[in-house]
């Protein structure tokens, strides 16, 4: 719960003087911290405040609890503040608004508007009408911080790629996967076509209103090419059935809706761009299954189609 001093501080950077609820409704990864849901007078207007600090015992779900992880996951917020105060008020796609920041001995708070009081809520229902309208905020996104510089941000956004995860590459049991990873690793980074990603473009960081899409937790956005965002996307929306059900369907889909986008930020080189990054995406599912066979073997998301697009990656990489 946040003490009395720190709702006076909110209320101070927002003008306020009222506080009527405070209600805390969701933790964050490995016990880092919460989000708490603020209203103010009598209109109960609201605002979302995210608390983060180094828990006294991490309690991660898979057992990854080192010094090294830790850092990386503070550092996440560091970069989600920069993502927001910097860029997010530029873009043509919907995310929280930043309405401040605040830090207080070992925590910080990043303030934030209300989504579900603007008439947002989960995506419940994972189908493809849902899935393609994130793909659209995906393809606009990615069409306007084309050739962006990650300033502040990850330099090579999502939270899995090689550097960040050098303990669960030790942790793999698919050979041939971990001796290619440098190799998958480089082809994501070399293409000459970058963007800002996501890093993080799992369903359950969207929210939908209507026909409208809003994303939200940018811990590990930065530089990266468009088909990550996609490819991880695709994995937590569908089983192995669906994602090879839909694959040519739905990329085809962000393909049009990337060319679209282009065509309003006047980019000339959009046809290389989507053809480039489309040409990795088994470079992309097969970096991903490199993370996920150390972290978590087990894992639902290491199904047919994620070993069906790891052994073309390995046949195109020879």
């Amino acid at each position: 719960m946040l003490n009395k001093q720190i709702q006076k501080k909110i209320c101070d950077v927002l003008g306020e003087h009222h506080i009527c609820n405070v209600e805390s409704f969701k933790t964050v990864w490995s016990g880092f911290g919460s989000l708490q849901r603020m209203s103010f007078g009598p209109e109960q207007k609201s605002i979302v405040v995210k608390s983060i600090s180094i828990p006294n015992q991490i309690n991660h779900p898979k057992g990854w609890s080192s010094d090294f992880a830790s850092k990386r996951k503070l550092k996440s917020y560091r970069v989600e503040q920069a993502f927001y105060r910097q860029y997010a008020m530029h873009l043509n796609v919907k995310t929280p608004r930043y309405l401040g920041f605040i830090e207080d001995e070992n925590t910080q708070y990043l303030l934030l508007s209300d989504l579900a009081q603007e008439g947002f809520r989960e995506i419940a229902e994972q189908n493809l009408f849902s899935v393609k309208q994130i793909l659209l905020w995906l393809a606009n996104f990615h069409a306007q911080n084309l050739n962006k510089s990650p300033v502040n941000l990850w330099p090579q956004g999502s939270y899995w790629h090689l550097a960040t995860r050098p303990n669960e590459l030790k942790a793999m049991s698919h050979i041939a996967l971990m001796e290619s990873a440098i190799k998958l690793d480089t082809l994501l980074q070399s293409c000459k076509y970058q963007t800002l990603i996501h890093g993080d473009a799992k369903i359950a960081n969207f929210m939908q209103a209507d026909n409208s899409i809003v994303g939200y937790d940018f811990q590990y956005v930065g530089g990266g090419i468009g088909i990550i965002d996609v490819m991880l996307l695709l994995s937590s929306a569908f089983t192995s059935e669906l994602c090879f059900k839909y694959e040519e369907e739905l990329l085809q889909y962000y393909k049009q809706a990337f060319l679209e986008a282009c065509e309003g930020f006047s980019v000339a080189t959009a046809n290389h761009v989507i053809d480039c990054w489309l040409a990795l995406y088994p470079i992309a599912w097969a970096d991903f299954a490199r993370f996920l066979d150390g972290w978590s073997p087990g894992h639902w998301k290491l199904h047919d189609y994620a070993w069906h697009q790891v052994e073309k990656a390995l046949k195109l990489i020879g």
